[in-house]
């Protein structure tokens, strides 16, 4: 029997939780235009969930002009896409105009600037390794 998805990733956290062999992923999310809201994080583990499917970790911060960190521990060795959006007037989604182009702030790992659509999960991928890591995702406002 194979696991896939979601019940090997569970797996693999787990073991690496118990083990002490997961990484610390630090994001830090640059360029918060201001202290509406809050800033909402999401880690996906594969390309099917990507990027409004079920992610593996959901954070949520209090914006802050500038830059707000995030601290993503015990994240087993693997491949992971990583999406924030600045959730100005806290609804809990990304607010878009009539034509799905995005009113609040958002940002992917890899800083990919995607256009007419959500970048690929391939194109976001950053490679986690034992070892903990920092990135930096710059927001990108296209509305208001």
């Amino acid at each position: 029997m194979r696991l896939r998805g979601l019940g090997a990733f569970c797996i693999a956290a787990l073991a690496a939780s118990a083990s002490g062999w997961g990484a610390e992923l630090v994001v830090v999310v640059d360029g918060v235009r201001n202290d509406r809201g809050d800033i909402v994080l999401s880690v996906y583990a594969s390309p099917e969930q990507w990027p409004d499917g079920k992610s593996v970790v959901d954070l949520k911060e209090e914006a802050k002009q500038g830059s707000v960190t995030f601290k993503v521990p015990d994240l087993p060795p693997g491949t992971y896409g990583v999406a924030a959006f600045h959730d100005e007037n806290r609804n809990g989604k990304l607010d878009t105009n009539f034509f799905g182009f995005p009113l609040e702030g958002f940002a992917f790992s890899n800083d990919v600037h995607p256009i007419l659509s959500s970048p690929s999960f391939r194109s976001a991928a950053i490679q986690l390794g034992q070892s903990d890591e920092t990135i930096t995702m710059h927001m990108q406002y296209l509305g208001r």
